[in-house]
């Protein structure tokens, strides 16, 4: 079973850095750019594990 991990985060290059390490180990990885986003994706996707930033819109 593929591991989900949502990442938000309002930096798109560090959003993109994130996803491209973690889908390399494996991981099924969906980002969000802001809170808003992240919980409509979080409800949808009903990660494992999520990451994000301490300061986001």
């Amino acid at each position: 079973m593929e591991r989900r991990i949502l990442i938000i985060e309002d930096e798109e290059r560090m959003r993109r850095l994130f996803k491209l390490v973690l889908a390399e180990q494996g991981y099924l990885v969906e980002t969000a750019g802001d809170g808003v986003e992240g919980m409509a994706l979080w409800q949808s996707m009903q990660p494992d594990v999520v990451l994000t930033d301490l300061k986001i819109p």
